[in-house]
Order: C-alpha cells, then structure tokens, then sequence
C-alpha cells in the first residue's frame, strides 16, 4: 500500500508491503516506477495516467534490448500462410497433416486452401474482414483457417458442439461478415428465421463449405496475402464465459508469428517431427 500526506508545500509517502508476499528488491522496484510515476506527472501535468511514463530509460531500454534479444529476428520470420505455400514448393509431396486413415500432403492441402479461397471471394468476403468458422475437426478445419488468411481476412472459431446461446453470443460480439459451416444444421439459430442473430441488422451470411471444392474455384483465388502487417488480426478468440459474459481477444499476425518462431527454437522442430492437435480449437 501506497500512503501520501501533505507536509506544507511538500508530499511525504510511504509504501509498505507484506514481507511474506513481497521480496525487498521487488518493492524497491514498485516504489522507483511509483517515483518516475510522479515525477513525469508533475514535470508534464497536461499528460493522462494513461500516458505517463512508469519506467525509466534505463529500464526501457533494458527490456527492449536485452531481454529480446531476437526480437529482430522475429520480426523478419515469414507468417504461417507462408510457410505452407514455401513447404508446398520445396516438398510437395511431403505429409502435411494426418487424419484417422486420411494422410494429406503439402500439395493437396495448399490446392485446398486456394479453392476454399476462391468461394470466400465469391461471397463478397474481403480482406480484413472476419469470418465466422463452424466446422468439425477435420482437414477442412485447418484448410478454411489457412483460405481466410490467403484473402487477408480473419477467422473465429465456433465450436458445433456448443450450445445455440453461446454462439449467439459470440456471433453478437463479433460480428463476422461471414459464417461457414459444413451443413446448415450445425448452426440451426442461422437458419431460423425468427432467431434474433439471424434477423438483426448486420446479421452475418451463412455459406455451406464447398466439399468439391467446385463453387470455390482454385481459380477465383486472388494472389495470397504473404506479408500481413504486423498488426493485422489473424483470429479472434472467445474465453469460456464461466464467470461472465465472454470476452473476445484480437491475435495479431506478428503475435502468431512470434509463438511459432519461439516453438520452432525452443524445441527444435524439423521437416521429421509430428505433433499432436488434442486441445480444443476455440480456446
């Protein structure tokens, strides 16, 4: 805790805190940012909390060089999309993915995701835009996340097996310019014509995936989007709503970018390797 009294025309604090909680060194720390705190308000009081500055240059500095060190090298690491089409290219024939008895390879996975490209285009999706995903796990899960980003759009997961309200509820927050599912049945609130999702103002389209792949003509695709910026958003993502409303997050294209270049030096991942997709995709 934080305690300031008025001593003439002078302000004496104190701070205390819990040695059980708190080592020495860290509420030296508090107490140098609460300092730098105060001092950039009064020397600037035109400035907002918000804008004050809390540490200071050596700290700044400190963070922004020594603790990433390969920051740079991050930021230059090509985006998810582009690594595909680059395995595509080097080893066509290589195994991508592995579903039951289903092997597909780099090839067959990249003319997927140019067809799936192509029917997004022919419903009027753009770039930017957001698209709703409702779809069972299956190598067409993975297919429409890589055809949202080739267009430079968006994508939120939904899960078929949740309850009708939270879709409805994460439909509402998010407001996708598109849903596409596998069958009109796994989201029966979109086909209702009385659902309130389905007949508010600027309620989404909903688009059955082309299983051919004849709709969404490989040819339709536009040239991928390979150099996303930075802060373009990649998905967005919905916590569980145990305690409360559910909460949508943006994921930018350099955060993803970042965790994949961390997990591929960290662990040391090679062409060789095989991982596991166990955990659910909308959380």
């Amino acid at each position: 805790a934080v305690a300031i009294a008025e001593r003439g025309e002078s302000l004496q604090v104190w701070i205390e805190a819990s040695a059980d909680l708190f080592e020495p060194d860290t509420v030296r720390r508090l107490w140098r940012h609460w300092e730098v705190l105060a001092t950039d308000l009064v020397t600037h009081p035109e400035r907002s909390i918000a804008s004050a500055q809390l540490l200071s240059n050596a700290e700044r500095t400190w963070l922004l060089d020594e603790c990433q060190p390969d920051a740079q090298a991050t930021r230059e690491s090509a985006p998810a999309l582009a690594r595909l089409i680059s395995a595509a290219h080097e080893q066509p024939d290589a195994t991508a993915l592995i579903w039951g008895e289903q092997t597909v390879s780099y090839a067959a996975l990249l003319q997927r995701v140019r067809q799936i490209a192509g029917q997004l285009v022919s419903q009027g999706v753009a770039a930017d835009a957001l698209v709703a995903l409702c779809l069972p796990r299956s190598p067409d899960q993975l297919a429409c996340q890589l055809a949202c980003w080739w267009i430079g759009a968006a994508w939120l997961p939904l899960d078929v097996s949740d309850p009708p309200l939270r879709r409805q509820q994460l439909l509402r927050a998010a407001r996708p310019a598109l849903v596409l599912v596998a069958a009109a049945r796994d989201v029966p609130e979109l086909t209702d014509t009385t659902s309130v999702t389905t007949s508010a103002p600027g309620a989404p389209a909903l688009c059955v995936l082309d299983s051919t792949g004849e709709r969404g003509a490989a040819s339709q695709a536009p040239p991928p989007a390979l150099t996303p910026a930075d802060q373009r958003r990649a998905y967005v993502i919905f916590t569980s709503g145990s305690t409360g409303t559910p909460k949508g997050v943006s994921v930018s294209h350099g955060a993803l970018t970042r965790v994949l270049s961390s997990l591929h030096e960290q662990f040391g991942l090679c062409g060789d390797d095989r991982l596991v997709q166990h955990i659910p995709w909308t959380f």
